[in-house]
This record gives structure tokens, C-alpha cells and sequence, in this order.
């Protein structure tokens, strides 16, 4: 058996990581340590558990303020047929007292593939509000993929979404939508490719407080983005590229560019990693932003 094969027979038997992930832009800039595994019960049941510990600062007030927070998520994961499949989501923040659940479903293959989400007051500290007084997010969101051809492929996603505060009732409501194309133009190293994305926020209502400032402040975005990809082989390590340029209608254009790479150690270990600069507007995160990520992964099967 070649060792590709057998390392994804001892990814099958469960895995288990720890990550760290570091954003910056805006009046907001977050590092968020996580420890994560996940084991199959059996040919259709699989469980997952985490811990998330994240350090936040926040410009307030012509000044700067750090808060931190640690969240316990949990899942199971259920294959109904072999088309569908159900998650069940539950979180809870330990600081703030926020709890939330949710369930996923989706239906179909990679290739033409339907999902469905509901989730309600799970933890979430995406706005300098969230970050000060504890958050969370409810949300209700639809969509797909589907692969045209053998290259392109089409995505789309839809979410109504209501923000709030830890022990109050929701802030601010808003839609989104999310979708794009891939092209790969060539599929032998070094890949190519190319994509267009668009995401996008239309705030619908904000509740203010007694002043009159919004409780969390949310504004219209709508991120039109497209990107070149450049894929490489050295060895076993996989390198990957991209660089693009993002529009936004209500402001904020600028370039997109980052660089990851993945390294499998034996048939156990993988370490991945990426970073770079997006100017993709996010609620907290306005503007051009850094961005950081490192996952180091022990799988946990046997391969034979």
C-alpha cells in the first residue's frame, strides 16, 4: 500500500490537534489558541470535542483593552445514507455563561452537494462589542455546490444572522450571502487556477442603547473578490499561493495575498500552516488585515 493510502487509513481512526490563529485589522486584533479531537464511534457515528481559548484587544475609547475568553464546542457527526449527513453542534463560553446549539445537515456528494444550518446563541466574538461584554451569534443559512465540469466549480450561500450580547436579547440582524466560482486551468504541478468570490452583509436592524449607539455596530459590506492561485510539490511538502484584488461597494478596495503549506511528517503527523494580508471586510475587522494560521495534527488510526 502506498504511504498516501495509509496515511488516510490512520486519519480515518480519528485525529486529534492543537492550532493557533492570529488576525489583525480595524479596532480589533485576536489570537486563538485551540486543542481539538475527533474519533469515529463506529462506520456511521463520529464525535468531536474542543477547547478554544482566545486573547482579544480592542481600541476603546482612545485607548487599548484586552479581554479573554475560553469556549467548549462539541459535535456529532451521523452518516443517515450515504448521501446525507447530520451534525449536532452545542458550545459554551465559560467566562460569559453563553451556551448555544445547532444542527447541520448535508445531502449529496462533494460534487453537487445541498447543506442547511441552524444554529442559536452559540459563543461568538467577532465585534469589539462581542469581545467587551460577551457574545453570541444565532443563525439560520442554506446553500450548495456544484461542480459544472471537471475544473469549474460553483458554490453559494445564503444566512440571516442575529448578533448579540451575553444576557440580553439580540442587537443587530443582518443577512448574508457568500458564493464564487474555481476555475483550475491546469491540474499537473504546478497548478493554476483562478476564482471569483463574493461575500457579502446587509444589516437589516441595530438595536441602541439608552444614548443612542447602536449596542453592536454592524455596517453594509459587500466584498467582490478575485484571486490567481499557484500550486507547487516539493517533495511531500505542498505549497500554495494566491494573490488578488478585493472590490468592495460601500469602500475599502485593496490586495489579497497569502502563502500555506503543508507538510505530512511520516504517516501520523501533518503541520500546516499559511498567512498573509486580505482586505475582505469581516464585522470587527475593517480594511487591510494580517492574518496567521498554525495546525498541527497527530491522526490516531492504525493503517495497515
Amino acid at each position: 500500500t502506498d504511504k498516501a493510502a495509509r496515511r488516510a487509513m490512520a486519519a480515518a481512526g480519528g485525529t486529534a490537534s492543537v492550532g493557533l490563529v492570529a488576525r489583525e485589522g480595524g479596532d480589533l486584533a485576536q489570537l486563538e489558541a485551540s486543542i481539538r479531537a475527533e474519533v469515529p464511534l463506529d462506520d456511521r457515528v463520529s464525535m468531536g470535542a474542543s477547547v478554544r481559548h482566545l486573547v482579544s484587544r480592542v481600541e476603546a475609547g482612545g485607548g487599548q483593552v484586552s479581554e479573554t475568553a475560553s469556549v467548549i464546542d462539541a459535535g456529532l457527526a451521523v452518516a443517515l445514507s450515504d448521501a446525507a449527513r447530520l451534525q449536532l453542534l452545542a458550545a459554551s463560553a465559560l467566562d460569559d455563561g453563553v451556551t448555544g446549539g445547532g444542527v447541520k445537515l448535508t445531502y449529496g456528494p462533494a460534487e453537487a452537494q445541498f447543506r442547511v444550518a441552524l444554529t442559536r446563541h452559540m459563543p461568538d466574538y467577532v465585534t469589539p462589542a462581542q469581545v467587551l461584554a460577551g457574545g453570541y451569534l444565532s443563525r439560520a443559512a442554506l446553500g450548495g455546490v456544484y461542480r459544472l465540469s471537471s475544473g469549474l466549480v460553483v458554490q453559494g450561500d445564503v444566512g440571516v444572522n442575529r448578533y448579540g450580547l451575553a444576557g440580553r436579547r439580540g442587537a443587530s440582524d443582518s443577512v448574508t450571502l457568500a458564493g464564487g466560482l474555481d476555475y483550475l486551468i491546469r491540474r499537473r504541478y504546478p497548478l493554476f487556477g483562478l476564482s471569483y468570490r463574493v461575500e457579502a452583509e446587509y444589516v437589516q436592524h441595530m438595536r441602541s442603547d439608552a444614548t443612542g449607539i447602536p449596542l453592536i455596530p454592524l455596517a453594509d459590506r459587500e466584498n467582490h473578490t478575485v484571486q490567481a492561485m499557484l500550486g507547487e510539490a516539493l517533495g511531500e511538502v505542498q505549497l500554495t499561493g494566491m494573490a488578488g484584488w478585493t472590490v468592495d461597494r460601500f469602500g475599502g478596495d485593496g490586495p489579497n495575498a497569502s502563502l500555506g503549506m503543508t507538510v505530512p511528517i511520516g504517516l501520523w503527523w501533518k503541520v500546516e500552516a499559511s498567512g498573509g494580508l486580505t482586505s475582505i471586510s469581516r464585522p470587527g475587522f475593517s480594511g487591510q488585515q494580517l492574518f496567521a494560521r498554525a495546525l498541527v495534527t497527530r491522526s490516531l488510526g492504525a493503517p495497515r
